[in-house]
Formats: C-alpha cells, sequence, structure tokens
C-alpha cells in the first residue's frame, strides 16, 4: 500500500513538473523576439490554455487581450480569431454564456473572412 501511494505520489509530481516546463517553456518562446510572430503568438495561445483557461479563467481572458494586442500590431487576423475563441471558452467556464456567445461570434465572423475553417 505505501509503495503504491508513494508510487502514485511520484508520477503525479512528474507530470506536474513536466506540465510547469511546457508552460515556461511557451511563455519563453512568447517573450523571444528572435522567434517569429507566429511562433511567438501560437505559443502565447498554448500557455493561456494550458495553463489558465480552465484552471483560472479570469487570468485567461486578460492574458487573451495582451494576445489581441499583439494581433493587432502585426495586424494578424487568425491570431486575433484565435484569442476571441479562447476568451469565449474562458468565459463560458466562467458560466458568462452571453459574453462567451459574443467573444465566439467575433471568432467566427474573422474566421469566415479569413477563410480560416477549422
Amino acid at each position: 500500500m505505501k509503495k503504491s501511494i508513494l508510487l502514485s505520489t511520484f508520477v503525479f509530481a512528474t507530470i506536474m513538473l513536466q506540465a510547469q516546463t511546457d508552460l515556461d517553456v511557451a511563455f519563453a518562446t512568447w517573450k523571444n523576439p528572435s522567434k517569429s510572430n507566429a511562433q511567438r503568438s501560437e505559443a502565447y495561445l498554448d500557455y493561456i490554455w494550458d495553463g489558465y483557461v480552465y484552471s483560472n479563467p479570469d487570468s485567461a481572458i486578460i492574458l487573451a487581450e495582451d494576445l489581441l494586442l499583439f494581433a493587432k500590431k502585426t495586424k494578424d487576423r487568425r491570431i486575433t480569431e484565435l484569442a476571441y475563441n479562447v476568451q469565449g471558452v474562458a468565459y463560458y467556464v466562467k458560466g458568462d454564456n452571453t459574453r462567451a456567445l459574443e467573444r465566439w461570434n467575433r471568432s467566427l465572423k474573422i474566421a469566415t473572412e479569413i477563410k480560416h475553417k477549422s
């Protein structure tokens, strides 16, 4: 029994450490101006999704605002679309369906305009 608990604790700690490492790498990529805008924005999107959307949706909404500013600065409508989508999910997680739907509609409008089918 003790071995089972110890093994379970070790496995859980290893998984959590790897998840934190992945988040750290994603955030470092986001902050690295030598990376392409696409690499940076995709890394930040992963950082928001994996680190905040379900565990801290308020933070995800705020972080996605940074992504929206970056998308505006770089004139990347696909990133704008994805940032609105992640905000929609975060609002949905919070139970704010009105704001979730509003963000998803913004995302859908842009996706349609740029022909991003997925």
